[in-house]
């Protein structure tokens, strides 16, 4: 199941999105283009491990 039919689908409090880091700049585009089309949003947060290590 993709994850669109998925959000329409069941219900989610939460959920985690795996995917690997060359993937990580066209996810994230695809998730605004995605945003602005539909009713609800979503709350994505993305972890940066760069971010941790200070």
């Amino acid at each position: 199941m993709n994850c669109t039919k998925s959000l329409k689908t069941l219900t989610h409090k939460q959920a985690v999105f795996l995917l690997g880091a060359g993937h990580r700049n066209s996810i994230m585009q695809k998730i605004k283009e995605y945003n602005s089309n539909i009713d609800f949003k979503l709350n994505w947060k993305f972890y940066n491990p760069e971010d941790s290590i200070k």
